[in-house]
């Protein structure tokens, strides 16, 4: 199916697989370890974290032209890159399980995975190159789903497994047939794993034959043909998608979480889902990317899988209100279980469509860079609103209020607080469902302007 491409594909993946790591403990588990000890206000500050993601594009163009010609283009950075990541997160090991109990490091654990983050946001630039390069023109649009299965692995590692085996409450209901005192994984000893690995990686990353560099640009000329393209009329109509399209679904994938826990739900619930939806994700990747082999209307695509996140939406607003407490009856994992698939078809289907699109209109001769440009602004679409996400439901919460008794055995009169998440997701979804009609629209215009310019 893959021909000679099958071991390039599954190197690709491996590199996103380890993307993902980083990418699962800054946006996921992380944040809900640190929900126990810290207000949402301290969550908007460790958001900071995720935007060299979001920013890369600005020394993409110095990992396009500076290289040294024995490792070739792309190992000469995926290389460095992969030894720094490594120790980076062999230092942080010996002191994350400090840092998650104690609000006032939360500015030196931000300062730590912005590092990590950074140097994995650099060694993407490199990766994303390499895609377009080492596939053949008959298989280059799978690379998205190369992307999507290793970053969806990585992520799962770093959310679903962690979160699970260092829940108390999950090895002992799950696990240990008698209760421990302990979990079966430490924060610590999980990242101090995956230090070794990258360095493992490293070292085989020598092995690897990369072709020689058919044409290179100076910085100033990739500045230039990134300025050209950005003048664009097509480029204009497909920043405003890339910028706006999760403005009115981005509440739910930041906190709706994080209000489950606080309603009681434990770790152990999800994370057995999570096990499951594994498989269905790698399997809905894949699917999707064969499927756009097939038929090319990458941003059609993406618009249905808008819909579905929009559905996700909605139903997480469900899960919320019928939240029955413990112990779970079977209707409630269901209902779970549901929300899981409907969310992984919305992720799975804009995350390989819109990468798809990406490869289909990049110039390979500066690849790195112009992929880079996209999956920036792409990046910067979901990582910006997170931080207002957090913002909003720290300013729009209200504490319930109780009345002093004017007398001893007097009733306490109390007023019903107010979570944040609510108001926000009512504006959030009247948003969303505005914004579903419009891009119909807007994706009409991007295809006619891409097909005349071709």
């Amino acid at each position: 199916m893959l021909g000679g491409d099958t071991l390039n594909a599954l190197l690709l993946t491996l590199l996103y697989c380890l993307q993902g790591i980083p990418l699962g403990l800054g946006g996921a588990s992380l944040p809900y370890l640190l929900k126990k000890h810290m207000s949402y206000n301290d969550l908007a500050t460790f958001s900071l974290a995720m935007y060299p993601f979001s920013l890369k594009f600005f020394w993409s163009p110095l990992v396009d032209s500076y290289y040294f010609p024995l490792l070739g283009r792309r190992k000469s950075w995926i290389i460095p890159l992969q030894f720094c990541s490594g120790i980076a997160m062999l230092l942080l090991s010996y002191h994350i399980e400090d840092m998650i109990l104690d609000n006032s490091y939360i500015s030196t654990l931000t300062l730590y995975m912005f590092i990590i983050i950074l140097l994995y946001a650099t060694q993407d630039i490199a990766v994303d190159g390499w895609a377009i390069e080492i596939l053949s023109d008959e298989n280059k649009p799978l690379a998205s789903s190369c992307q999507s299965i290793g970053q969806t692995i990585g992520f799962f590692m770093s959310f679903t497994i962690l979160l699970s085996f260092n829940s108390l409450d999950f090895c002992n209901t799950y696990i240990n047939s008698v209760p421990q005192t302990l979990p079966l994984l430490s924060v610590s000893s999980y990242i101090y794993f995956w230090g070794v690995v990258n360095l493992i990686v490293t070292g085989l990353l020598f092995f690897k034959h990369e072709l020689p560099t058919k044409e290179s640009f100076s910085v100033k000329e990739i500045y230039y043909k990134v300025y050209e393209y950005a003048k664009t009329e097509k480029f204009k109509y497909l920043l405003l998608i890339l910028l706006t399209s999760r403005l009115g679904t981005s509440f739910n994938d930041s906190a709706l979480l994080l209000v489950l826990s606080e309603k009681g739900l434990k770790e152990s619930s999800f994370g057995f889902f999570a096990v499951i939806m594994l498989p269905i994700d790698i399997a809905l990747c894949t699917l999707v990317g064969f499927l756009l082999k097939k038929y090319p209307n990458e941003l059609r695509f993406y618009r249905v899988g808008l819909i579905f996140k929009v559905c996700a939406c909605c139903w997480g607003l469900v899960l919320l209100q019928s939240y029955p407490g413990y112990p779970i009856p079977n209707y409630y994992y269901a209902m779970l279980f549901v929300g899981n698939i409907a969310s992984s078809i919305a992720m799975d289907c804009m995350f390989v469509s819109i990468c798809s699109f990406f490869n289909k209109i990049a110039d390979i001769a500066i690849a790195g860079t112009i992929l880079t440009f996209l999956n920036t602004l792409h990046n910067l679409g979901s990582s910006l609103p997170r931080y207002g996400v957090y913002k909003a439901i720290h300013y729009l919460s209200a504490p319930s209020i109780c009345e002093e008794s004017a007398c001893e055995g007097c009733e306490i009169k109390c007023t019903e607080g107010r979570h944040g998440y609510y108001p926000l997701a009512a504006i959030s979804l009247l948003f969303a469902l505005f914004y579903i009609f419009w891009i119909k629209k807007i994706i009409n215009k991007i295809e006619a302007l891409y097909k005349k310019s071709d």
